[in-house]
């Protein structure tokens, strides 16, 4: 390296094997990464590229929160195998067919299947081939995806031939009249006779789908397995599919109507991983049985202190159940605080509420190899299968790292008068101290099983607050009392790709420049 000015070094001239080192030692905490920008002048730009940032958040979160890029030519073609026919979109495997437990590229599954007759993309090993042609499934509309069979075993049962593709096929297809919104799910609103099941034994194509959804007013968006969407949840609540070639194509009227916005073509990780570094889950990006506007919904509110403006609405229900995931958790002890409104909310006096976190052991494996690896075409099958590709191995949750709290009514009427007292809009329900002896995925539910109906109340987010070191702006209470207002309850900061230390005072002055203050170092 005589020849090259350390200042002047770049991304593009470390070997890979440097920056797998560098993800290696730097994974469990960013600000590292940060600190060493400050330090070391030489490094100053390798520390502010995309793709270092990319494999510390693939790392420590797994890439299933991280959204795909294009990385390959739009010409997209199957994987040619030696010996092997390949017909896309077809599945001829039967229920009893083997699913290997992990998930497999299209050569490993080769590998597996060498004894077999025929393998799918999305995993399955088939034995032996009884399944009539005539009677194979259209499970996908994908070029990359269908089933492989053996050459012999096609010249032995007289399949006939596939259907060859045609040249110069892109995926995702352009269709006029609908924007493409890549690695994007909106989950629920499926219109009448929408499910995949439905539109793919009618049509050979997604362009098919798409050009009769066109005229349909009753479909506003199609995703790309084939699900026709009668409404769209905010784009806030939208979830991330770690393949670019998963998305949303949504009526170009629609997108304007509801203000969509385009993923950046290079998402900004090092802003990612500060979000994620947060430990906080957003009410947008909670599950709930009943989420259907009914009985729960989610809405945008000015007033909802969190980053999406997103809060969770409890309209009415008998069975309640919520939850979500928070990834990368470091070892420590942590209080799960669940921020809530519940001003109006109403209870039955014999209602009981649980509130649970499971710690799950995740360790994180090598390093990827490349910048782009975590979006590779050959993990095409195995997302298709619903089976997760992240870049952690998970244990099974350890008795230790499980913790319930259980309530009565009597908890919400309490939060509700120290809400009153000080007039404060939120407050805290705690969900007890969790013990995390590894890396981990914290599982967290907030559910009500009884035969008591309950309605009106707003979740805004569910965190987790470290103890024993320096408390975030809505940090935990040293008594930790099951329940406490959250008086001058500010935003997380928002741009610049920089995170609130914890215990940092956010405010936001009349010109909306954001400063901070008093944080714990």
């Amino acid at each position: 390296m005589d020849d090259i000015h350390l200042d002047a070094v770049g991304l593009q001239d470390m070997p890979a094997s440097f920056l797998r080192k560098l993800a290696e030692a730097l994974w469990e905490d960013g600000k590292d990464l940060a600190r060493l920008n400050l330090t070391s002048k030489g490094l100053r730009s390798v520390c502010n590229e995309s793709a270092i940032w990319q494999q510390l958040v693939i790392r420590r979160f797994g890439d299933s929160v991280v959204p795909g890029m294009r990385t390959e030519a739009d010409h997209v073609q199957p994987v040619e195998l030696l010996g092997w026919v390949f017909y896309q979109g077809r599945d001829g495997s039967e229920d009893s067919d083997q699913q290997p437990p992990e998930s497999k590229d299209v050569q490993q599954l080769a590998q597996l299947a060498s004894g077999a007759d025929a393998f799918t993309t999305s995993g399955k090993v088939i034995r032996v081939l009884h399944k009539p042609q005539e009677a194979w499934k259209h499970f996908s509309f994908h070029p990359k995806q269908g089933t492989y069979v053996k050459e012999s075993v096609v010249q032995q049962q007289q399949l006939q031939p596939p259907v060859q593709p045609v040249e110069g096929v892109s995926w995702p297809p352009e269709a006029p009249g609908w924007i493409y919104f890549p690695s994007c799910i909106s989950e629920g609103y499926t219109a009448g006779q929408g499910e995949p099941r439905d539109t793919l034994p009618r049509y050979k194509e997604l362009q098919d789908v798409l050009e009769a959804a066109r005229s349909d007013h009753h479909i506003v968006a199609v995703a790309t397995n084939g699900e026709l969407k009668a409404h769209l949840r905010p784009q806030a609540c939208w979830r991330v599919d770690p393949l670019y070639d998963v998305g949303l194509y949504v009526k170009t009227e629609v997108a304007q109507q509801m203000q969509l916005v385009q993923p950046p073509p290079v998402p900004d990780y090092q802003a990612l991983y500060a979000k994620l570094d947060m430990l906080r889950l957003d009410a947008s990006q909670m599950w709930a049985v009943w989420l259907n506007d009914m009985y729960l919904e989610l809405i945008h509110d000015a007033n909802s202190p969190t980053d999406s403006g997103m809060l969770l609405h409890l309209k009415g229900v008998w069975w309640l159940d919520l939850g979500g995931a928070i990834h990368g958790v470091p070892p420590g002890d942590y209080e799960v605080c669940w921020v809530v409104d519940v001003k109006n909310a109403h209870f039955s006096r014999n209602s009981e509420f649980n509130l649970s976190a499971q710690a799950v052991p995740a360790h994180p494996s090598a390093a990827t190899n490349t910048a782009t690896s975590s979006t590779s075409s050959s993990s095409i099958g195995h997302h298709a299968a619903g089976t997760s590709t992240s870049g952690t191995n998970v244990e099974q949750p350890e008795e230790a790292n499980n913790i319930t709290k259980v309530y009565k009514f009597d908890t919400i009427d309490q939060l509700r008068r120290q809400c009153e007292r000080h007039h404060a809009a939120w407050g805290i329900i705690s969900g007890g101290v969790l013990h995390v002896s590894k890396h981990s995925t914290v599982n967290l539910r907030f559910w009500s099983h009884d035969s008591t109906y309950k309605q009106n109340m707003y979740w805004a987010y569910v965190d987790l607050q470290p103890l024993g070191q320096p408390q975030q702006q809505v940090g935990a209470s040293s008594q930790r009392a099951a329940v406490r207002a959250l008086p001058d309850l500010q935003k997380p900061v928002k741009g610049g790709g920089g995170w609130a230390p914890r215990g940092a005072r956010v405010q936001t002055n009349s010109r909306g420049n954001t400063t901070m203050s008093g944080h714990g170092g």
